[in-house]
């Protein structure tokens, strides 16, 4: 979406210090102060500056889709909270962080701006078989925005997390996932389906 506002005050009071998105990659934005602000870029470590103007055809403004990430060794769940906000961008004020478990991330510690979530809002995630040899040395893994994985050591079964919920576990040195036979057991079945690993 692009940016719906011309006014210095609604540029800075609806994106300043948020996530945007600029030819698809994700931007930390800070306001210049007259109708132009500068973007810096996640996924270099918020170094890389550029100044664009409002209307850029070229920036997104839209809330884009939300999910699991890495932030070091273990994966965080990312959800815009759903209370309206005056920030149109991602902001540590307009989201929420949980752990795997599903327990609030301290506030005080939230990454908003770390590679994990740039590569959240990128759609980089490892591959299954990429996925089972992190878990030979971590604990957790994300493999998309809605599935991730968890060790509880060698030998155990790998837990599988959907959207939040966990749904099914898979054997160490095999690809199969057992989903309980619930009532929407062929919902999580068919989103698991697309990384290559048998359903039960």
């Amino acid at each position: 979406m692009k940016c719906p506002w011309d006014s210095p005050n609604d540029i800075q009071r609806y994106l300043s210090g948020s996530v945007v998105r600029y030819e698809g990659h994700p931007y930390y934005v800070t306001f210049d102060g007259i109708s132009t602000f500068s973007l810096y870029e996640l996924t270099d470590q918020v170094n890389r500056k550029m100044s664009i103007k409002y209307d850029d055809p070229d920036l997104d403004v839209d809330s884009p889709e939300l999910g699991y990430y890495m932030d070091g060794g273990r994966v965080l769940r990312l959800e815009r909270q759903p209370q309206k906000q005056y920030s149109q961008g991602l902001t540590k004020n307009n989201t929420s962080v949980f752990t795997l478990d599903g327990k609030n991330y301290p506030s005080y510690k939230h990454p908003l701006l770390c590679q994990g979530v740039a590569n959240m809002l990128l759609g980089v995630y490892p591959s299954l078989d990429e996925a089972f040899a992190i878990l030979e040395t971590k604990k957790e893994v994300a493999l998309s925005r809605d599935v991730a994985m968890n060790s509880n050591g060698k030998g155990y079964p790998y837990t599988v997390f959907f959207k939040g919920e966990t749904v099914g576990f898979v054997m160490p040195n095999t690809r199969k996932v057992v989903v309980p036979n619930t009532s929407k057991a062929w919902i999580v079945s068919r989103f698991l389906a697309e990384f290559t690993w048998e359903i039960e």
